[in-house]
């Protein structure tokens, strides 16, 4: 943290700073002692079942909690974030601690890789794409 005359400077645990202009920080609350969460969004085409998308993520989410010991909740299926044009954007989350949240999400982006390449191969004839992208800033503080 690096506190100026105009701004301040934070830099969170996923290395993302942010400036934030001092006339408008009115009220802080540390949340450095709590977990943090890491939401990675997956964009599927709307023509994929979302019933489909859940019952597979529920069956393999809970082996990427094993992969990351410093998942304390999740992950889990959050559901239908937003639409984009033909696609769904789907999100899952976990929770852990802010200097690890970058770690997890990385082995989240790997284990949903690995998953939909393991549906492609059994899919093939299917038309499943699925893009993985990452919330921009890092946890949120709960």
């Amino acid at each position: 943290m690096e506190i100026g005359v105009r701004s301040t400077r934070i830099i969170n645990g996923s290395n993302d700073v942010k400036t934030i202009s001092n006339h408008e920080i009115s009220n802080v609350i540390n949340f450095s002692r709590k977990t943090s969460v890491c939401m990675v969004k997956i964009r599927v085409p709307v023509t994929v079942s979302i019933d489909e998308m859940k019952e597979l993520f529920e069956k393999e989410l809970p082996m990427v909690g094993k992969i990351n010991p410093h998942i304390i909740s999740g992950p889990k299926f959050e559901g239908i974030l937003d639409f984009d044009n033909d696609r769904m954007i789907i999100g899952v989350s976990a929770e852990g601690p802010e200097e690890y949240i970058h770690r997890i999400r990385l082995d989240l982006n790997r284990a949903l890789q690995s998953m939909a390449e393991r549906q492609l191969l059994q899919y093939a004839q299917s038309n499943i794409t699925i893009k993985v992208e990452n919330n921009q800033g890092g946890g949120s503080g709960r």
